[in-house]
């Protein structure tokens, strides 16, 4: 799995730019790290595959503890499942249609899949489609206060859900999810909800919390069971501004070339939206910008066009010239990741294996 490639470039410096590479040591170091969060605390670890979108890397969350896998879309899960991940797979989205239904069904025949869900409508559509000989089980996903996405609106409605669910054929009621958890008014409502359950007798099979910027407080949601953590596994520019972990611990950066030099005070990567996503801080940021270039920290990438980051260099003691090689540290690794057909895992620069990502552009 870590071999080197045959006839494929000996270190990160050989790669033709712009190039995703992601240091192998420092992705273990952070898989480890969740892993040993949630040992610590009791807690199941369900990495969410979003971020990467690599069975290899899947594999290595496996290896390390984890009990299951998340994902956003369907068409990652099959990609999971074709490459022999089999296990417990929760996938977080609302499916509907025949078309995602067949297929649900058949990728339910392969593997223990778990799918969230917050309506009625999607309810009954899982259960007609399900085969009764392998049933889907269903967690009712609650909205979360000051996030207006998806999700059941109030615990009673929740409850409503999973008794529909209770008496469909062909699902189960597994239990909650809820996304985010940062705030501590999130926490609450997901603690209380699984009070409310429990009180009314359909408790929850576990309670599913998710998301880096506050994995580190997930154990204080009481009756919490599992934690879903995709960006931290990498890093990213918004992992670093919301204080979880710092630019040297972010095993995933991007290679670009300075392509032009208009002015002094602006240069020109050759990396833009199809490289980095349009994606923008989390964080209300005065000199915001879409990334951090680790060897100019006082660079802003200020707008983008496809292939064309801009950058402004006003700032810096040094500034970058035409033909340099700078390292680039995305926003949103998520989005990044799904720009880019493989990624290059390193050791101190040395290429140690080119993984393809076979999850990416699965939005369906």
């Amino acid at each position: 799995m870590t071999s080197p490639a045959q006839g494929k470039p000996r270190t990160i410096d050989d790669l033709d730019t712009p190039a995703m590479v992601v240091d192998m040591d420092k992705l273990q170091a952070n898989i480890n790290e969740l892993q040993a969060y949630c040992d610590t605390h009791g807690l199941n670890n369900r990495p969410h595959i979003k971020t990467h979108k690599v069975t290899y890397i899947a594999k290595l969350q496996l290896d390390a503890g984890a009990t299951g896998i998340a994902c956003q879309k369907l068409g990652e899960v099959e990609v999971m499942v074709e490459a022999g991940i089999t296990g417990d797979i929760m996938l977080c989205y609302n499916v509907m249609g025949a078309q995602k239904l067949e297929r649900l069904r058949a990728v339910s025949q392969l593997t223990d899949i778990t799918l969230t869900i917050d309506s009625e409508y999607t309810a009954r559509g899982i259960s007609a489609y399900a085969d009764p000989n392998h049933p889907i089980n269903l967690v009712v996903e609650l909205a979360m206060p000051d996030f207006e996405r998806t999700g059941v609106q109030t615990q009673e409605d929740a409850l409503a859900l999973a008794k529909v669910i209770d008496k469909l054929p062909g699902v189960h009621f597994r239990g909650l999810m809820m996304y985010p958890t940062t705030k501590p008014e999130q926490q609450q409502t997901a603690a209380a909800a699984r009070e409310y359950f429990e009180r009314n007798g359909l408790a929850p099979e576990i309670v599913s919390g998710g998301g880096s910027v506050d994995f580190h407080d997930l154990h204080r949601i009481p009756h919490a069971t599992e934690v879903r953590v995709g960006t931290f596994n990498y890093g990213d520019r918004n992992t670093v501004a919301n204080g979880v972990m710092t630019y040297e611990q972010c095993a995933q950066h991007f290679i670009c070339t300075v392509v032009s030099k208009p002015t002094p005070d602006r240069v020109i990567l050759d990396g833009g939206t199809k490289t980095f996503t349009s994606d923008m801080p989390q964080l209300d940021d005065p000199r915001s910008t879409f990334c951090h270039i680790l060897e100019y920290p006082e660079a802003r990438m200020f707008a983008q066009s496809e292939e064309h980051g801009h950058v402004d260099v006003s700032l810096c003691e040094r500034t970058p010239q035409i033909g340099e090689r700078v390292s680039v540290i995305p926003n949103h690794a998520c989005g990044a990741t799904n720009n880019f057909d493989e990624v290059v895992m390193h050791r101190n620069g040395e290429v140690v294996a080119i993984w393809p990502i076979w999850a990416r552009g699965k939005i369906r």
